[in-house]
């Protein structure tokens, strides 16, 4: 299946003689006299974090500094 499918329909497709190119990826139909080319967007590869970078977790005293210096404090506790 493919997101297509599913933001247009098959119907969509067939009735408006939508060509899909596999290789490319791509969908393409006409609408009022102008071609119009669907393209998969490009998405920005985010680096994984280096080795101790991206860790969000403190220390006791750092989580004592931070909450005392914003004076808001919100909690998440998780249950099974």
């Amino acid at each position: 299946m493919d997101a297509c499918h599913i933001l247009f329909g098959q119907p969509w497709q067939f009735d408006n003689k939508v060509i899909h190119e596999g290789w490319k990826n791509t969908y393409t139909f006409h609408k009022d006299t102008k071609k119009i080319i669907l393209v998969p967007s490009k998405e920005e590869v985010i680096p994984k974090p280096k080795q101790g970078e991206g860790v969000n977790l403190l220390s006791m005293a750092k989580f004592e500094a931070a909450a005392e210096e914003s004076g808001v404090v919100y909690v998440l506790v998780g249950k099974e």
